[in-house]
């Protein structure tokens, strides 16, 4: 089960079966114990990182990893070994905000499709299909996040 705290820009993602918390700090994700204890920045060689979300096992975060060109891609960190891993399967320099399925085997995210239009995308972990949700629809969607059984996603 994750919990979000929104408090004006800063993005909190608490892993409770994990007993692990990631943050943004400086530009960069944080994560540490459930009570703060053992803070360390794990993506420090990235422009700018935001928009953490810890995954359902504890072991990786998906973020936005924003270049210095302004470009955001959607990108993963195995909390471990600091190793990360940009998902080459969405296409396009303008995706924001990944959150996790509760099974972990899925990213939600909101996705720019180059015509003026925010979409709501799914990538899976293993970074071997995308797809648009709201394809069809020439309205934006925003803050897309899946429901606590996986079945739908949530966005306005």
């Amino acid at each position: 089960m994750k919990i979000f705290f929104f408090v004006f820009s800063f993005l909190l993602s608490i892993n409770v079966g994990a007993q692990k918390i990631c943050f943004t700090r400086d530009g960069k994700i944080c994560v540490a114990d459930a009570n703060g204890s053992n803070q360390k920045y794990i993506t420090r060689k990235i422009h700018e990182s935001v928009d953490p979300c810890i995954a359902p096992d504890g072991k990786t975060i998906v973020f936005t990893e924003t270049t210095k060109e302004g470009y955001r891609y959607i990108a993963s960190v195995n909390i471990e070994s600091g190793m990360i891993k940009r998902f080459k399967k969405i296409p396009g320099r303008n995706s924001y905000g990944p959150r996790f399925s509760p099974d972990g085997l899925h990213v939600v995210f909101n996705y720019f499709d180059n015509k003026s239009v925010w979409k709501v995308a799914v990538v899976d972990t293993a970074d071997t299909n995308f797809y648009i949700i709201n394809s069809a629809l020439a309205t934006d969607y925003f803050n897309p996040v899946f429901t606590d059984d996986g079945s739908l996603v949530i966005m306005n």
